[in-house]
């Protein structure tokens, strides 16, 4: 069962909502490019889904809940390396970061993005990164 929530939600700083980890990712799901590295992931997804100058909740403008997607280097940093929060991204456990918990909840308060779930070959691609080593 596919679990909706907005990737902003899933994404804010420091937001404590205590997901559990996500049982049902599967591995051989379908990305939505095969190139499933930081940039094309980025350019892909991000940017169209959360990031979006003047429509997307973690542009640069707006960084909802300090989480600045605006740029492909810092919104690795912010997911990957947050100086002042626990990582959204547990490199190697796409199941238990933040990002893929919020993007699979089934509350509707907590979704990322807000409003309209990733598709699922969006979502496997970020998951397929993480899993990956969410490497730059």
């Amino acid at each position: 069962m596919r679990l909706a929530l907005p990737l902003g939600a899933l994404l804010l700083a420091g937001c404590p909502a205590d997901l559990p980890c996500v049982e049902e990712l599967d591995a051989s799901c379908a990305p939505l490019s095969q190139d499933v590295s930081w940039s094309n992931v980025y350019t892909t997804v991000i940017t169209d889904s959360c990031a979006s100058a003047g429509i997307s909740c973690h542009a640069s403008e707006g960084a909802a809940g300090g989480l600045d997607l605006g740029d492909e280097e810092t919104a690795w940093t912010q997911l990957v390396e947050p100086m002042d929060a626990a990582p959204r991204v547990v490199a190697g456990d796409a199941s238990c970061s933040e990002i893929m918990k919020r993007v699979h909840t089934e509350n509707s308060t907590l979704q990322m993005p807000p409003g309209s779930a990733l598709s699922s070959p969006q979502s496997c691609m970020i998951q397929l990164w993480i899993d990956e080593g969410a490497s730059r």
